[in-house]
């Protein structure tokens, strides 16, 4: 549940992943091979999500593509003082849509 009490289910994970697809880079999944001696013998080790590859350096894009691909505006407001702000002006370029991001 989110922190506007809305449901999500297996549903709503798939519609996002598909509506993110174009403008948002898929990023590899990275083994931390040099920890293995944390997880023990015979346990898989850290998996590293790569998301310093994606446009604007950060996880951000997702959320960011997610909710502006969600509307029917093409224009976008958005509170940032850094990734979240970054990815919005980069998603805005890319999709054609006009962007405003507001800094601290």
């Amino acid at each position: 549940m989110t922190a506007a009490g809305i449901r999500l289910g297996p549903a709503e994970v798939r519609a996002a992943a598909v509506r993110i697809r174009g403008p948002v880079r898929r990023t590899p999944l990275l083994a931390a091979d040099a920890l293995p001696a944390l997880f023990g013998p015979g346990q898989r080790g850290l998996l590293l999500k790569a998301e310093h590859l994606q446009h604007g350096g950060s996880f951000k894009a997702r959320g960011a593509a997610n909710a502006m691909l969600g509307q029917d505006s093409v224009t976008v407001v958005a509170g940032s003082s850094g990734n979240h702000g970054i990815a919005v002006a980069a998603l805005a370029r890319r999709i054609g849509a006009e962007a405003t991001v507001v800094m601290a």
